[in-house]
């Protein structure tokens, strides 16, 4: 069994960008920061799956399309009952939603029980309890292209297999 997830994964352009905006915050407390190359938008957490369920969902996603799409970020949250501080699109952005929700048919199709919560798009850039502020956060756009199913390994992530958006 692999520990799988749907994801966004940024460009180099865009690590840049989330790590100079990490080095602009000041917290009253220590934060664990997430590794610049463990930055990441969750679209669909799978858990634990078989290889034959892996294999199915890949089969899915390979016979369908999805659009090409952009997210406006420049929000900070801190959210206390997961502890995270995440970046926060200034907006929905509707193909975003329909990847998610579509990944997360695919998956309950494939017997996955997944999250039932509202999605919400985020990066999460630190943990911990803390208040923490931000230098002057500029919005940026996130020009997205393609996303990837990963694989959770001790909290190192690995790309399976990766799909562009047309």
């Amino acid at each position: 069994m692999k520990r799988l997830f749907f994801a966004l994964i940024p460009n180099d352009r865009i690590r840049k960008t989330l790590s100079q905006l990490c080095s602009s915050f000041t917290a009253e407390n220590t934060l664990w920061w997430v590794e610049n190359h463990n930055l990441h938008i969750t679209l669909c957490f799978l858990g634990n799956v078989s290889e034959q369920t892996q294999r199915a969902i890949i089969s899915q996603v390979e016979n369908t399309s999805f659009s090409a799409f952009s997210i406006s970020f420049g929000q900070i949250e801190y959210w206390r009952q997961s502890s995270v501080c995440c970046l926060t699109p200034l907006y929905p952005e509707v193909n975003l939603l329909v990847l998610a929700d579509g990944l997360k048919a695919f998956a309950s199709t494939s017997g996955i029980d997944t999250d039932q919560r509202l999605y919400e798009p985020h990066v999460t850039l630190a943990r911990g309890q803390v208040t923490v502020t931000a230098a002057d956060i500029k919005s940026f756009d996130w020009h997205v292209t393609s996303f990837c199913l990963m694989e959770s390994n001790q909290g190192q992530y690995t790309i399976i297999k990766e799909w562009s958006l047309t």
